[in-house]
């Protein structure tokens, strides 16, 4: 199985997910999301697979969400005021 912002291995029962962009310190994007939701659909149906292990690449296991890939977009994206009516 390939991924973008993961690296997958499966050994003894064990699948370990390597988040993989340690000069961010592994910051979630988009991407990483997509591929996260990925791999454990594909594993839903492993029957080889008892355990998962998250980690990262590099000093840092995660440090959140990235700023530039997703805080951004989402602070530009158009929002909708919602009103206080009663009916």
């Amino acid at each position: 199985m390939n991924y973008d912002g993961l690296v997958f291995d499966k050994s003894s029962g064990v699948a370990t997910l390597r988040l993989n962009n340690p000069e961010k310190l592994n910051a979630l994007t988009f991407q990483t999301y997509a591929d996260l939701a990925k791999v454990m659909a594909d594993l839903a149906h492993d029957d080889e697979v008892k355990v998962v292990l998250l980690t990262g690449t590099g000093k840092g296991f995660c440090s959140g969400g990235s700023v530039s890939d997703i805080i951004g977009p989402l602070l530009e994206m158009k929002t909708t005021s919602c009103t206080n009516s009663r009916v």
